[in-house]
């Protein structure tokens, strides 16, 4: 009987240390997770930029990598608020999943007026991997992609939510990264000095 425990005891352990291992072997490539918040913000959503949150951020819905290990329930954001005014506005950091930092000033990149108003921003980062992932201290693009809705007028509540991705999302509804437009404007100041040759 002790021997039949005992060896139950070690078969238990091995499995728990094969779950364990295979948690630390998930090497991060991609993922996403959504988030969302709470706001006192009940200004006009096509004007403001400051969302003050009476809420922690919540995440879930792991997309790819981020569903292969357990996500924490919330994350934090400095000042307790998104204030899209400022790089860093949005920067978060998890013992276990890792650390996003905001890299470039976030971009306003759709509007909706009222009635039913909304306005979608853009925050380019950093993601440094966490110690969930093999690969810890990796440093990848990444982007949230916030999408803030007022339902009614100007003066109603604003509700909050997005989506972190990693590697960085494609800007959202096709908008064109300035590195593309750079490179558009070269390709065309090109052609046109290759016609004027020809002339």
């Amino acid at each position: 009987m002790k021997t039949a425990l005992k060896l139950t005891a070690a078969v238990l352990a091995a499995g728990s240390l094969a779950i364990g291992t295979a948690a630390s072997a998930v090497v991060f490539t991609s993922g996403s997770f959504a988030i969302s918040a709470f706001t006192s913000s009940n200004t006009d959503v096509t004007t403001t930029s400051i969302f003050p949150l009476t809420s922690a951020v919540t995440i879930g819905s792991p997309v790819d990598d981020f569903a292969a290990v357990v996500l924490p329930p919330t994350i934090t954001l400095p000042a307790g608020a998104v204030d899209l005014n400022i790089v860093g506005c949005c920067n978060w950091t998890d013992p276990q999943l890792g650390t996003f930092a905001g890299t470039l000033a976030p971009v306003r990149t759709q509007t909706t007026p009222h009635p039913n108003a909304s306005a979608t921003w853009d925050v380019v980062g950093q993601y440094t991997v966490g110690p969930a992932f093999s690969n810890a201290g990796a440093i990848l693009t990444a982007n949230i992609t916030w999408s803030m809705t007022q339902t009614g007028g100007p003066t109603d509540a604003t509700s909050i939510s997005g989506t972190f991705h990693s590697p960085r999302a494609s800007p959202p509804n096709g908008a064109p990264e300035p590195g593309t437009l750079a490179l558009l404007g070269l390709g065309l100041a090109g052609l046109a000095a290759t016609r004027r040759r020809k002339k």
